[in-house]
């Protein structure tokens, strides 16, 4: 397994990991202004990419945040998401990183307390009867 920086020549490998990259503009453009500013990786068993992750620096309050992480369907639960997560704690510009997961998304939250991460928080309104909740990981 593997898990790099990704280029611009990733931006068709990730739209078919991610289908809403490969149909919605501002999603694209999302992950463009990622690779641009060194805030996307993606991560792969075999040549191609199976998931990615986007790392916001400073955006959110003064901190790093990781703001979308996707996995290929037929990937899933095979470590892509703990190699991208590694990834992003390594390059991390804060001491604090966060991220957010619906309340519904079990499975991503198993993962986040898993890596150390702990809860943070709740955000209402964003989805409907899904709250956001609010991860944050102290990094060394």
């Amino acid at each position: 397994m593997w898990a790099r920086l990704s280029t611009e020549s990733d931006l068709e490998d990730i739209a078919r990991i991610d289908p809403v990259a490969g149909v919605d503009a501002d999603r694209r453009a999302l992950v463009s202004q990622a690779i641009a500013q060194d805030g996307c990786w993606v991560a792969g068993r075999g040549n191609l990419p199976e998931g990615y992750l986007v790392l916001s620096h400073r955006h959110f309050f003064g901190r790093d945040f990781v703001s979308l992480v996707v996995v290929k369907g037929s990937a899933r639960r095979r470590g892509l998401a703990t190699a991208l997560f590694q990834a992003a704690e390594t390059s991390a510009t804060t001491r604090q990183l966060f991220t957010s997961t619906n309340q519904s998304n079990r499975p991503m939250q198993a993962l986040l307390e898993t890596r150390g991460y702990q809860k943070a928080g709740v955000i209402d309104h964003l989805d409907p009867d899904d709250p956001e909740v609010v991860f944050v990981r102290y990094l060394s």
